[in-house]
């Protein structure tokens, strides 16, 4: 939804001209999850500090983004990111958005796929890696895996779970306030 204001047959016509065969689609932006989930965040926020000011307009245009996201998550409950670190990555970028629209667990299907995902993804260590290429134990990655579980009031109805998710804030506040200490 957020990315180049191009109108999208121009933007077509303009990729013909791509001097650099090897790298297509590069000539224009495209809509990006990211983007998307960036700007829902913003509109959310200044629609909190100037409650009045093109209340329809910016409500309307935040359904339309979070819908965009929402059409845009796979089956298994991840997304596609174009950035970085691809599925969990993205996974951040689309809970953030959607829960900043105001979408839960409870009143979200898309976000119940996206706890689901990240779930099922986590490793024994209780960090979250997309390969063995990947760096599973990464702070941050494991910071936001579960950040994004405890965002969409996750409701954890198994034990082992519950206490997965308990022990890796544990963990990230014992790392954090390692290194605060160094």
């Amino acid at each position: 939804m957020f990315g180049d204001e191009s109108n999208y047959v121009d933007a077509l016509r303009l990729e013909l001209l791509n001097p650099a065969e090897p790298f297509g689609d590069i000539v224009i932006d495209y809509p990006y999850l990211e983007c998307t989930s960036a700007a829902i965040q913003a509109l959310t926020s200044f629609k909190k500090l100037y409650p009045g000011h093109r209340r329809e307009e910016i409500q309307s245009c935040i359904s339309k983004a979070v819908k965009f996201i929402e059409n845009i998550q796979k089956p298994d409950g991840s997304w596609y990111g174009s950035w970085a670190v691809c599925f969990t990555y993205a996974t951040w970028f689309g809970m953030k958005a959607l829960v900043a629209g105001g979408k839960t667990f409870k009143n979200s299907s898309s976000v119940r796929k996206a706890c689901e995902f990240l779930l099922k993804k986590q490793l024994a260590s209780g960090g979250w890696g997309e390969s063995y290429l990947s760096c599973q134990d990464k702070v941050m990655r494991k910071f936001k895996s579960a950040l994004n579980l405890k965002m969409a009031e996750f409701e954890v109805e198994m034990e082992h779970k519950r206490k997965a998710l308990d022990e890796d804030v544990n963990i990230l506040m014992y790392r954090v306030n390692e290194k605060s200490l160094k």
